[in-house]
Parts: structure tokens; sequence; C-alpha cells
């Protein structure tokens, strides 16, 4: 779970995005430990009315009334929570000082990020290799956010696999597709064929992160997870 009401505890802990990023290296280190999970995925913290967390959230100023009954309020959405720009302890002053919380530019910055990550999180979880991690910060904090640049730093930072999933293509593969997602497809387990097939089938429109992350996602239930090798599992791909 990313975007936890972070920095207001007892015991100093990661705030904001280094903490959604140390969830991330867990899941790394635990692929490369382990050889699993095979399919990792993150949702975002949502405050439901009548649970311990949502007054936590209201208590200390992470979250007003009025966004508890918000329909559109989805764990799958983007953060309604307001965050601190810093551990501050368990320490109501603290809390009361409006420079302890992070700034509407900050803010929005924070909430585009954690989006992001969580709806690719699956996919960053299989960068397993030395210096990943570094690798999904460093194109976090930089902009755009987009699948484009992101599938464009995918192919210079794997060439190796990019050039050999791109000799192992079918003939019919799409070419200006391949262009647009193939760092992806190269970077995930099987045959990248498999997933850019399901990209042409599916992917009406490369810039929604939240549709191409199901796409992948599905992928991973099926071929991975529960190992079907046809679109059967559960996941749908549009929300």
């Amino acid at each position: 779970m990313t975007g936890l009401p972070y920095g207001a505890t007892w015991l100093k802990t990661l705030i904001n995005l280094d903490a959604d990023l140390d969830l991330l290296k867990l899941n790394m280190d635990l692929y490369r430990e382990t050889g699993r999970p095979h399919m990792a995925w993150a949702s975002t913290l949502i405050p439901y009315r009548g649970t311990v967390i949502a007054e936590y959230c209201v208590d200390r100023g992470f979250a007003t009334e009025d966004i508890l009954d918000d329909p559109r309020l989805g764990y799958h959405e983007r953060s309604r929570l307001r965050h601190l720009n810093r551990w501050v302890g368990a320490d109501p002053y603290q809390l009361a000082q409006e420079d302890s919380w992070l700034g509407p530019e900050e803010q929005e910055k924070y909430r585009t990020q954690n989006a992001f990550l969580r709806d690719l999180f699956h996919v960053f979880a299989y960068l397993k290799d030395e210096g990943a991690l570094s690798f999904v910060r460093s194109f976090l904090e930089e902009e755009p956010l987009t699948i484009d640049r992101l599938n464009t730093k995918l192919k210079q930072r794997y060439p190796e696999n990019y050039t050999r999933a791109t000799q192992s293509l079918p003939d019919e593969a799409s070419p200006i597709l391949w262009a647009k997602v193939g760092g992806f497809c190269a970077v995930m387990p099987g045959p990248a064929g498999d997933l850019l097939r399901r990209f042409e089938k599916h992917l009406t429109d490369i810039q929604d992160v939240g549709l191409f992350g199901n796409i992948v996602k599905k992928y991973l239930f099926d071929t991975q997870v529960y190992r079907t090798n046809v679109e059967c599992a559960g996941e749908v791909y549009h929300v």
C-alpha cells in the first residue's frame, strides 16, 4: 500500500515517495533472492469512513471529513490525502503548522508520482538488476511522467533485452506499436510478442497509464501467476 499518512509517528520513518520506493525495493529484493513474487502490485491508501485509519487521518490533518464519503475515492485513483514535507513525529504543534505540509505544487507532484508508480508497480518490480531502484527514482523525479518517456528510458537502459526481443518478434508484429511499447515488452517475462499482441488488441490510448498498467498486470496474472497462458484471469482492462 502506498500514499500512507507518513511522518506523524513516534518512530521515525521514511515518508512519501521515499517510503513508496522502499516498498518497491522490498519486492525487488524478494524477487532477486527467491524468484518471487511473480506479480507485485500496489494500491493507494483510501481513508474509508468508520475505519481507524480514517479517524487517524482526519484527527491529524491528513484528510478532511468531506472526502470520506466521496464516491470517486478509490484505491486505484489519485491520493486525496494531504502529506507532510518531513517527519515531524507525534507532535500536535508541528502538525498544526502550515509549513510542515507539502505546498500545493509539491503535493500535486507527489500525487502524480504516487499514481504513476502504483499503476506500473508490477513493471518496476521486474527491474531487479543493480541500480534499478535508482533508475526508477530518477525517472519519477523528472517530468513528464509518460508511457513514451519510460519506454524510451527502458530501451536505453536495457538495450540487449530490447534487441533480443525485437529479433524474436513474429512477422505480423506492428513496427509502429513496437516502437511505442517495445521497451516494456523487452523487460517483462515471456515472449515479447505475446504482450505486444495484448497491447495491440486492448490499448486504445497509449498515454492511458491505468489501462496500460492493467494490460500488463493481467498478462502477468495469466502467464506468471495462474499460468493459463490465455486471457482468462479475473482482472479487467477497463475500470
